[in-house]
This record gives C-alpha cells, sequence and structure tokens, in this order.
C-alpha cells in the first residue's frame, strides 16, 4: 500500500457531508491529497466507495456513512463512525444542500421543509447539541474546525486548503 507524504492536514480526521459529488467530492479528494482521513456522508454508495477506494490507494483511511443529512441517525452514526473507527474528529465541513429555485408564489412549504431541513438544520445536527463540538478531539488538538459551505453556483471541482 502506497502512503502520502505528509500533507497539511496528515493525522486529521475529516468528515465531510454531501461527498458523493460537486464540492463535497472535490474537498474530500483535496483532504486526501493533503493526508487526512475521511469520514464520508451522502445517499450514494457507489460514488463514496470510489472515494473509498482512491483513500486506500493513497495510504489514507475513509470510513463510509450512507444516508440522509436530514436524519438525526445519520448524524449519530457519522459522528460515532469518526470517533470509533478513526479514533477523532478534527474537521467538520457541513457541505450537503439542495436547491430547489422557483418563484415564491411556486414554491410549497415542502420544498421550503426540505431545503432547510438539508442546508440549516443538518448543520446543526452534525455541529450542534455537543454532538462533536468539545474544546480538544482525541489528540489534544483543538476540535473541530467547523465550515458551511452551500452554494450552489460556485466552482464545482475545486477545493482549495489555506493555512
Amino acid at each position: 500500500m502506497a502512503t502520502m507524504a505528509d500533507g497539511k492536514l496528515t493525522g486529521q480526521v475529516a468528515l465531510i457531508t454531501g461527498a458523493s459529488s460537486g464540492i463535497g467530492w472535490a474537498i474530500a479528494r483535496a483532504f486526501l491529497k493533503e493526508g487526512a482521513d475521511l469520514v464520508v456522508v451522502a445517499r450514494r454508495p457507489e460514488r463514496l466507495q470510489a472515494l473509498a477506494g482512491e483513500a486506500q490507494k493513497s495510504g489514507r483511511r475513509c470510513a463510509v456513512v450512507l444516508g440522509d443529512v436530514r436524519e438525526e441517525e445519520t448524524a449519530v452514526r457519522a459522528v460515532q463512525t469518526a470517533t470509533q473507527q478513526l479514533g477523532q474528529l478534527d474537521i467538520l465541513v457541513n457541505n450537503a444542500g439542495i436547491g430547489r429555485y422557483a418563484d415564491l408564489i411556486q414554491t410549497s412549504a415542502d420544498d421550503y421543509d426540505a431545503m432547510m431541513d438539508t442546508n440549516m438544520r443538518s448543520c446543526i445536527r452534525y455541529a450542534g447539541g455537543r454532538r462533536c463540538c468539545r474544546r480538544r478531539s482525541a489528540h489534544g488538538h483543538p476540535a473541530p474546525a467547523l465550515a458551511h459551505h452551500r452554494d450552489s453556483h460556485a466552482s464545482h471541482g475545486r477545493a482549495t486548503l489555506r493555512p
């Protein structure tokens, strides 16, 4: 098994929601290149397994969590997977999101609720309620760094790491 040279994220575990496509996919691949181990969350198993295969080839670990970010149970499983299988959780990227664009008159309450549950409430499910936010990670690092991204018009396929 090939091992990746040390990168900016070597020794850290990142949980990424919406990792099966678009920006989430690009973030996961960029984090792998920088040495992170991953917990990837989405509804499409084949795409998540592809990321896991990529991680394995590069000597990284990648745990797959299938589920809908709108469901509390998915958030619980994802955080538990990070801490139990990979030993820590250092970075949380709340990337999952949907867009249903229509005039206000054409937007149903169900459409609005689905967008809010996916784009906003899911962030609370992962980061809120002290589920994964604590003062220090298992390895003494300040934990976890939080990032929320939801911009359907952003450049897909590009993720940038900044020090």
